[in-house]
């Protein structure tokens, strides 16, 4: 879980704006790749919470997946995310599955998917309302999708915002 906790807060350092900012996105990969290799030694995610860490690979890819958002790289983000199997994510809890949806919409966003974004919004607030309805960041999601334009998911867009208390 500390490679993991150190690839995002590696990749919040990225956002800085100073000469250490390339640096620390460069080490982002290297600390995943570290974490799976240790999450791969543990016993498969179907066989349950490894001593209530929930440190796995489905984590592992969860959190490579927040990192490629942090860092604005969308569509390896959505790459990431289309490698979690439907067995893998129907082991989650609710939350994490909804964050994971979240999550991707915000990577389909970055990728110039909106409509995408919208429907993964929408998906998000099936597993979990609360998780996407009561979030600033998804909120800011939401707002940013309404700036940017959403194509034929405009109206599925207005309903989410009027959902999240938003101006409509």
């Amino acid at each position: 879980m500390l490679y993991l906790k150190a690839a995002v807060a590696q990749a919040t350092a990225a956002a800085l704006t100073d000469h250490r900012a390339t640096a620390a996105a460069r080490q982002v990969p290297a600390l995943l790749d570290q974490a799976d290799v240790h999450a791969h030694q543990l016993p498969r995610d179907a066989d349950g919470n490894a001593l209530f860490t929930a440190f796995s690979p489905t984590n592992v890819a969860l959190y490579r997946l927040a990192t490629h958002v942090k860092l604005y790289e969308g569509a390896a983000g959505a790459a990431v995310a289309q490698t979690i199997t439907a067995d893998e994510r129907a082991a989650l809890p609710r939350e994490r599955r909804a964050h994971l949806l979240t999550d991707l919409a915000h990577a389909y966003t970055q990728a110039g998917q909106r409509e995408k974004a919208v429907d993964t919004l929408l998906d998000a607030e099936r597993e979990a309302p609360e998780e996407v309805l009561g979030r600033p960041r998804t909120h800011q999601l939401v707002e940013d999708l309404r700036l940017l334009g959403a194509g034929t998911a405009e109206g599925r867009l207005r309903a989410l915002a009027g959902r999240c208390g938003l101006p409509t």
